[in-house]
C-alpha cells in the first residue's frame, strides 16, 4: 500500500460515510456486496484494505443509533462477520504492516458492530472471534 494514499483514502472512506448516511440500504443496495467483494480479493491487498475500510465506516454509522434503526446493521454483520472471522484468523501468521491494519480495521469493525448488543450465536461463534482477539493480542507482543 502507497502512503501517499492515506489522505484520499481517508477522505473517500469519509465521503462514503457521509452518503451513506442517506442512501443506504435503499438507493445504495449493492454497497455491501461491492464491499465484500473487495475484502475477498486476495490478490490485491489494496482493494482489502479499502474494503475494510469502507466497512468500518459502514458499520460505525449505527454503532450509537437507536436499537430500531439498526436492522441495516444486522444484515451487514451477518453477511460479513463469517468472512471477517475468516480474514483474521488467516492474517495472524503475516507480520506486515498492510496484514496488521488490517487486522486493526476487522477488530474496530467487531467492536462498533457489537458495542451495545451481541448478535445471535448462529451469526456470530462469539467465542471463536473471542479467541481471535486474543490471538491478536499475544500476535502483537
Amino acid at each position: 500500500m502507497n502512503e501517499e494514499d492515506q489522505p484520499t483514502r481517508k477522505v473517500m472512506a469519509e465521503m462514503l460515510r457521509y452518503i451513506a448516511e442517506s442512501d443506504y440500504p435503499s438507493n445504495w443496495g449493492n454497497l455491501l456486496p461491492t464491499l465484500v467483494d473487495h475484502i475477498q480479493d486476495v490478490e490485491n491487498i489494496l482493494h482489502i484494505h479499502n474494503g475494510m475500510l469502507g466497512l468500518r465506516k459502514l458499520v460505525k454509522r449505527y454503532e450509537s443509533k437507536p436499537s430500531d434503526t439498526r436492522p441495516p446493521l444486522y444484515d451487514i454483520i451477518e453477511q460479513t462477520f463469517p468472512l471477517l472471522s475468516s480474514a483474521l484468523e488467516s492474517l495472524l501468521p503475516h507480520n506486515s504492516m498492510e496484514a496488521c491494519l488490517i487486522m486493526k480495521l476487522i477488530l474496530k469493525t467487531f467492536w462498533s458492530a457489537t458495542c451495545h448488543f451481541l448478535p445471535s450465536s448462529d451469526v456470530l461463534p462469539f467465542n471463536r472471534f473471542l479467541m481471535l482477539h486474543v490471538n491478536c493480542l499475544f500476535h502483537i507482543r
